[in-house]
């Protein structure tokens, strides 16, 4: 089974671009943080993994998403092989998106960030445990 999971900050802004026959499609990398810390920085180290999708998942994120904003995203590993002019062997491992969630968007541009709050009680009647 081919099922990968990750989370992470996407590391540039969307670019929205269209195939030859008019799909959408985004690709960009997210930046996933290792639980390592680096003993003489004090910084964590992290793992950069390319990712695509294709149509309304690639406008959705057009729409909401930009650099920074932290994405979890379930889809299937790629690897692609290849060979160049010169006969030297290239390889390209990324995520092909099946679904995605912006987890820490923030509204694009100079809108000021909103806040939304529930007034309501729950009592132990409501829990379902």
């Amino acid at each position: 089974m081919n099922v990968i999971a990750i989370t992470g900050n996407l590391c540039k802004d969307i670019e929205l671009r269209y195939t030859n026959n008019n799909k959408a499609v985004v690709e960009n990398t997210l930046g996933v943080r290792k639980g390592i810390k680096d003993k003489e920085t004090g910084t964590y180290q992290s793992d950069f993994i390319d990712f695509v999708c294709f149509e309304k998942k690639a406008e959705y994120l057009n729409e909401y998403a930009k650099k920074g904003d932290k994405i979890e995203i379930t889809g299937k590993l790629r690897v692609d092989n290849w060979k160049d002019n010169d006969g030297n062997p290239h390889r390209r491992s990324y995520v092909v998106a099946d679904s995605l969630n912006i987890l820490s968007a923030k509204p694009k541009g100079d809108k000021p960030e909103e806040s939304i709050s529930a007034d309501f009680e729950i009592t132990d009647e409501d829990l379902p445990f």
